[in-house]
């Protein structure tokens, strides 16, 4: 077989032809900067960063004021959680998280916490998900922010985020979710969930690289955030610095495309990502790493009874899957999330992640299941 098989979309996600068509006029012939506010081109480019801006509020049932555009994820994530902390440091100094987050998340806390502030990481169990009852008795009266992960990256857990949400409203601690692999494959609405802050981001769900929104609530709860950068004062002094108006178009086309096609594609992959995970588990190969009653269509996680999951990605060169987080992937050490989850250091090296997309509906299933078994029963 010489055509390689995605199955990697929780890293990234090829860019959507509808997408690519509404970024083209503003690549090569509507290239104005929306900060130019005395010629047209200015005014255009100004006023396609509004209508983004409107329709992605839509679809989150937010108010267009409380969307904010970043040049990524990992620095709207920064600028949230850095800037919420210092902001409201004379309430309290304590932020609850759980021990699952992004690496993005968890190194920003790691700077917060050099900068005096007390971090709690709440454990998960072999089913990824927390107790409620260790975030009740973790909470203090420095307790400032709730930090919880939509869907995991790993794994395609999704945390209870309306327990969650209500928690935070009732114990008056806002709530921020690190929403990029939720967003578009689950329904979120941001009042529904009472969130005060929420990062999500275009790559993952075929839109373009380098563009990312900021949801910072106005009320219930309001949320007031100390701009960490100096620049041009850009969305309110948050993200100084030209606006990417190509990326910010492509990211509310992709979220919008996501919502339009939310239950075709949850039917069309879902089936996939079931027979394939039967299949191998008929075999007794797998074991499946997380809940499988509270994850995303697209991710299965699988812990290989045979032989690492290195060597199984030697074996099947033609597939491209991964072991783990495409920000950690690259190095030599075992998964933060596997081995919260509690899996031994062994278990964790025999895991690997596949995640499917729109790609996936059209390749041949029986044959990749029938790889990937003779791949796991070959010897070492």
């Amino acid at each position: 077989m010489n055509q390689y098989i995605y199955l990697d979309n929780n890293a990234t996600t090829p860019l959507a032809s509808e997408v690519w068509e509404k970024m083209q006029p503003y690549l090569a012939v509507q290239y104005g900067n929306p900060a130019s506010a005395t010629h047209s081109f200015g005014w255009t480019a100004a006023d396609a960063v509004e209508k983004a801006r409107h329709d992605i509020a839509a679809l989150l049932n937010a108010d267009a004021a409380e969307i904010f555009f970043a040049p990524s994820a990992t620095i709207a994530i920064n600028v949230a959680l850095v800037g919420f902390a210092r902001m409201h440091k004379h309430k309290g100094n304590h932020i609850i998280a759980i021990k699952t987050e992004h690496q993005a998340v968890l190194l920003t806390l790691n700077y917060l916490q050099a900068e005096g502030f007390e971090i709690t990481l709440l454990d998960v169990g072999r089913d990824g998900l927390i107790d409620m009852h260790q975030l009740a008795n973790a909470q203090k009266s420095t307790t400032i922010l709730l930090v919880a992960m939509m869907v995991n990256n790993e794994t395609g857990v999704m945390q209870p985020m309306d327990e969650l949400g209500n928690w935070g409203n009732e114990n008056h601690v806002p709530v921020f979710s690190d929403a990029c692999q939720a967003m578009g494959k689950v329904p979120i609405d941001v009042q529904r969930l009472k969130l005060g802050l929420m990062v999500a981001n275009a790559h993952k769900l075929y839109g373009p690289k380098g563009a990312a929104i900021l949801y910072c609530s106005r009320k219930n709860p309001r949320v007031k955030l100390s701009p960490l950068l100096a620049g041009g004062g850009q969305e309110a002094g948050l993200f100084p610095g030209t606006l990417n108006v190509p990326a910010i178009v492509g990211m509310a086309a992709a979220f919008q495309l996501a919502s339009n096609r939310f239950w075709d594609d949850s039917a069309l992959i879902s089936p996939i990502r079931t027979r394939f995970e039967q299949q191998l588990e008929d075999q007794q190969l797998v074991f499946i790493n997380g809940s499988t009653k509270s994850r995303i269509y697209t991710t299965t996680n699988l812990l290989s009874r045979t032989i690492s999951a290195s060597q199984l990605i030697k074996k099947l060169p033609q597939y491209c899957f991964s072991v783990g987080s495409a920000c950690t992937s690259s190095k030599e050490q075992p998964s933060h999330v596997l081995t919260a989850m509690g899996l031994t250091k062994t278990e964790v090296l025999n895991s690997f992640r596949i995640s499917f997309g729109r790609d996936s509906i059209g390749i041949n299933l029986e044959n990749m299941i029938s790889d990937f078994i003779a791949a796991l029963k070959s010897e070492n």
